[in-house]
């Protein structure tokens, strides 16, 4: 990332005006490193240069809060999009619900989910799987195993990723966790 800051560094002082793809790649570089305060201060960098962020800047962020377990960054920023209206796709969306996973809010997961269908996007397995894993984490077998059986109805492909919620939440709690 801080090559990449360099750059746009170099870019400005040669009078050089950084574009989308620019800061795209900016923003992406902070999302691979986990980054997602550095990753967000890239769309406050485009505003003040009048830049409006296109679902792959934000995209990146959201990763970032995914990575760093910052779900409430991440869902503030899928409603920050809407607002500029920018379009979240299902990889927005995934992200943000893989970051309520990770920190066990299976509600705000639940809501993201839900919320798809909504603005015409279909959950995919990486979405299904990460509000599965939300759902496990919180203790909550039994919604989780519906949701993959719906999962199933859809004729998504099941990996071990998306079952691994299950094995965890049954070596903590039991066989009875496998029987839902």
């Amino acid at each position: 990332p801080q090559l990449a800051e360099s750059v746009l560094d170099e870019m400005l002082q040669c009078q050089v005006s950084p574009d989308v793809f620019s800061y795209s790649a900016l923003s992406s570089a902070w999302a691979k490193k986990g980054d997602a305060v550095k990753a967000s201060e890239v769309l406050s960098a485009m505003a003040q240069r009048r830049l409006v962020p296109n679902q792959h800047v934000y995209g990146a962020a959201i990763h970032a809060c995914n990575r760093s377990r910052d779900a409430v960054r991440a869902t503030k920023l899928l409603q920050r999009m809407s607002e500029e209206s920018v379009k979240p796709n299902v990889v927005c969306f995934s992200s943000a619900i893989c970051a309520c996973a990770k920190v066990g809010d299976a509600a705000a997961a639940e809501n993201l989910f839900t919320a798809m269908p909504v603005r015409q996007l279909q959950p995919n397995a990486f979405s299904y799987a990460a509000v599965i894993q939300a759902h496990c984490v919180a203790g909550d077998v039994d919604f989780a195993w519906r949701r993959l059986r719906e999962m199933r109805q859809a004729q998504l492909p099941i990996t071990a990723a998306t079952l691994r919620p299950f094995l965890k939440l049954g070596a903590q709690r039991g066989p009875k966790v496998m029987q839902a």
